[in-house]
């Protein structure tokens, strides 16, 4: 927070000393947004929304929209498991794409077409117009899935006159980016654009067991339109897009390894690495993502004499994925590779009127949306996962040495039954399809010449059903906690019966000598009797309880509860809104009060083995309801040489969906409340001609889960978790301690806790200088983007909670005097700071960790050419 104060208080200071000094003729350059489905200035849109311009985008080299958040700090933007898995968040509100069945809580549209997956939206720009990042709920002209807010992407119209731009970049890490568009006529009444995008890098992390590097860069975008205006009245823009990303991404440093995980590894042959600064893994799998997108839109406009408009947007999206990974990120075989395969195939249409009568401006349509999704999961075991497994559950007290052995023989099973090689999740397979109906409007009204209210509903309904199919291969798994008891029994009663046992047999009360031993005389019977049925009271009695029942914890072991997959259907109607009071104090300062309702779809979980392993997680989870009050100031200021616009916002979260990771599976479910309180401040300061400024900040006041009362634990094998846990309060619905109740219902309540990926302070601060030298045109960039604390894991796992981070990006360029040919040098995070923007509990190895880092020091040259 002290970094991210600095920040402003030093752009204060120069803004102030540099307006002071200024000649009048300096201004901010505007930029017209259509935030609200219509031109207008970001002064007069009352609603909270960041605009970055093409330019800004050049000279920043911002590629993709994981680098876009530098430039919007109430955005987020985080890598997650594959080249595909990126997540969205606004205001610390956003969903984990780890689970096609989730839709994200921030909606992505380009061109007014809503992109279903964030996996769907990730490839790199190109033709960019501009980005509109529109905070808080937007769920009545953007319909679907818009509680957090919207991205949105504009591109550019075909031009009036030929046009020709390339780019070609080259930069560290054997980094090549080649860029172009072509533009123009094809007659008086039809216009045509073709832009294209290559981009190929080295990977950021080395594999050590491979000799070879990950998490590269390796994608492709094509995009083309054709605009047909044959008169004033009606227009017709069609757009294709085919992208493809092949990415060997996205690998996964071991932050911690629990000193026994790390023994294990170390005895059966496998590399120790702990140290995530290093950059270094080794694992004997692969990480790669193949994903192809395609998509075809059509958007045509027609003005009736009357002055209404009318515009249809029709759209059909795709989306094939193929993701492979090595989970336990070792050189150990303890797993077979994860293959996940998602398609889907999605038709929209959107119809809408707008028109204006006296003191109002309204708007009326309809949205249909349809999609068929197919997912699928495989993963089984590797051949050292028993060994490991009975490593690190090794016990000399224990009969057969490992707690796992030891369970293997109560229950007479064969050596190396559980957890054997090939054993676990085969297949798992499910169909799902979404139909979605819902009609909107939206009026304004000027009371006054300075006052205008604004009023706008939508409301419909959603309709999702699946079909599944489940092949689970674990007899391990399969055991319950009543199993784990019965089988620790004899164990601990063998003092209590040694006495009498000994005397008749001489014997250690193992079960398999007590099977042997059972028949051979009335006496010996009955002492065996007398064994089993005190051994199965004491598990009635004590079958969850940790104190006296030392194989509980073999449940973080168990990674596949078998079941079948039963038919699902959702249906959900729902009703969102805004009101908006909106006055201009004067021509240059607006003042607005607002209340948004936002709404995104409840749905299936497409992981029976996420709602098979933990009671609180289900087949199906609840919608998420938003509710927002927000008051906004924006403001022109010393002849329009700077803008001010600022937010107070205060917004809830009802059954916000929250998947999270806890070594064994993804856990999907509803948490009861989030609540959410902060602050935004957006500047933008022309002191010179010359001179551009931009300052950011967002601070929340509050980002925490107020009712959780079934929040993901933290791994207990950690002592750092373990003492997190003593220092919570029982739990109220158990009456348990909040770490046997981990122990042994796998919940916590994390009411009060801070909400995950939500950052107190985040602020950005940047200046552009340009002139001119000998006729050359020249510009100068640079500034700081700072990230406050967080924590990264929703289980609140202390050792997750990732440090500040402020990171510092420039630029310079010039061009030739007739601005044909410009080259620009440029860096990104220039002082190499490491930073973790993802971490979770390592697959089959119970208390150790790993991270996704952020990418590192990257810089460049690139050359652009015009015609």
């Amino acid at each position: 927070m002290k970094n991210s104060k600095a920040l402003l208080m030093g752009s204060s200071l120069l803004v102030a000393t540099a307006i002071a000094a200024s000649p009048a003729l300096a201004q901010v350059d505007e930029i017209i947004i259509t935030t609200q489905k219509k031109e207008s200035t970001l002064l007069d849109t009352p609603v909270a929304v960041s605009a970055v311009s093409a330019d800004q985008i050049e000279k920043a080299q911002i590629n993709n929209i994981q680098d876009l958040q530098t430039l919007t700090p109430s955005l987020s933007v985080y890598q997650q498991s594959g080249a595909g898995v990126v997540g969205y968040a606004i205001r610390g509100i956003g969903t984990s794409s780890d689970n096609i069945g989730l839709e994200p809580s921030v909606g992505v549209f380009v061109d007014g077409v809503y992109k279903s997956r964030q996996s769907a939206s990730i490839n790199d720009f190109i033709s960019l117009e501009r980005v509109e990042v529109i905070r808080g709920p937007q769920s009545t002209l953007y319909g679907r899935n818009t509680p957090a807010g919207v991205i949105s992407y504009t591109t550019r119209l075909p031009a009036n006159e030929f046009e020709a731009i390339g780019e070609a970049t080259i930069g560290n890490y054997n980094s090549r980016i080649l860029k172009g568009t072509v533009s123009g006529p094809i007659s008086d009444t039809v216009g045509f654009r073709v832009s294209g995008v290559l981009n190929k890098r080295d990977g950021f992390i080395d594999n050590i067991e491979q000799g070879e590097d990950v998490n590269n860069r390796d994608r492709f975008n094509l995009r083309g339109q054709l605009y047909f205006e044959p008169s004033d009245n009606f227009s017709f823009r069609l757009i294709g897009e085919h992208g493809e990303i092949d990415e060997d991404c996205c690998a996964a440093p071991f932050s911690y390894n629990l000193p026994a995980n790390a023994a294990a590894v170390a005895f059966l042959g496998g590399t120790v690495l702990d140290d995530e600064e290093e950059r270094e893994v080794a694992f004997d799998g692969e990480v790669n993502t193949i994903l192809k997108t395609n998509a075809l839109s059509g958007t045509a406009e027609y003005q009736f004499d009357n002055g209404i408009t009318l515009t249809s947007i029709t759209a059909w999206d795709s989306l094939e994925e193929d993701r492979r990974i090595d989970p336990d990120f070792t050189n150990l075989r303890t797993s077979r590779p994860r293959q996940n395969v998602n398609e889907y195939d999605v038709f929209s249409q959107e119809i809408r009127f707008d028109g204006e009568f006296d003191r109002a401006r309204w708007l009326a349509g309809a949205y249909y949306y349809s999609q068929e999704l197919f997912t699928s999961q495989s993963q089984t075991y590797g051949e050292d996962l028993r060994p490991f497994a009975d490593l690190i559950t090794a016990n000399a007290q224990l009969p057969g040495g490992s707690a796992i052995s030891y369970v293997e023989l109560f229950n007479m099973e064969a050596p190396g039954t559980y957890l054997a090689a090939d054993d676990g999740l085969v297949l798992e397979s499910y169909d799902v399809e979404t139909d979605s109906y819902s009609a909107f409007g939206q009026v304004e009204f000027d009371v006054t010449d300075r006052l205008t209210l604004t009023g706008g509903l939508r409301v419909g309904t959603e309709e999702k059903s699946s079909t599944g199919n489940i092949n689970v291969d674990d007899e391990f798994s399969a055991l319950t906690v009543d199993d784990f008891a019965a089988a620790g029994n004899p164990l601990l009663f063998q003092e209590a019966f040694a006495t009498t046992f000994f005397d008749v047999t001489g014997l250690a009360p193992t079960p398999a000598n007590i099977a042997a031993f059972g028949g051979s005389s009335p006496t010996n019977a009955a002492i065996l009797g007398q064994i089993q049925a005190g051994s199965q009271a004491f598990a009635n009695a004590n079958d969850s309880d940790p104190s006296v029942n030392p194989l509980i914890g073999l449940t973080a072991l168990q990674f596949n509860t078998p079941g079948t997959a039963t038919p699902q259907e959702v249906s959900d109607d729902f009703v969102s809104g805004t009101l908006i009071a909106d006055y201009a104090v004067t021509d240059n300062l607006n003042v607005y009060a607002s209340y948004a309702r936002g709404f995104k779809a409840g749905g299936i979980n497409v992981s029976f083995v996420a709602y098979a392993d933990n009671a609180s997680s289900s087949p199906t989870f609840d919608p998420e309801i938003t509710t927002s009050y927000e008051l906004g100031l924006k403001t022109r200021l010393f002849d329009n040489r700077m803008t001010l616009n600022a937010a107070l916002f205060d917004q809830k979260v009802e059954d916000y969906q929250d998947n999270t990771f806890n070594g064994r599976a993804f856990v999907l479910q509803n948490a009861g409340e989030v609540g959410i309180q902060g602050l935004e401040l957006e500047s933008v300061i022309a002191p010179t001609p010359n001179l551009t400024i931009n300052a950011g900040w967002t601070h929340l006041f509050k980002a925490e889960y107020e009712e959780y009362l079934r929040g993901s634990c933290p791994a207990v094998a950690a002592p750092e978790n373990v003492a997190y846990l003593q220092g919570r309060p029982d739990n109220a619905e158990t009456g348990l301690s909040a770490l046997d109740n981990c122990i042994i219902n796998g919940f916590q309540d994390s009411s009060g806790q801070p909400l995950s990926g939500a950052r107190e302070d985040v602020a950005s601060l940047f200046a552009t200088y340009e002139g001119e030298a000998g006729n050359y045109p020249w510009f100068i960039r640079g500034g700081a983007y700072h990230s406050g604390e967080v924590q990264l894991g929703t289980d609140q796992d202390p050792r997750k909670i990732e440090d500040a981070v402020t990171l510092f990006n420039g630029s310079i360029g010039f061009s030739t005097p007739d601005e044909r040919v410009e080259v620009m040098l440029w860096g990104r995070n220039l002082t190499d700071e490491y930073y973790n923007q993802g971490a979770f509990t390592s697959v089959g190895a119970p208390g150790s960790l790993n991270v996704y880092p952020g990418d590192p020091r990257t810089f460049g040259i690139t050359l652009r050419l015009k015609n």
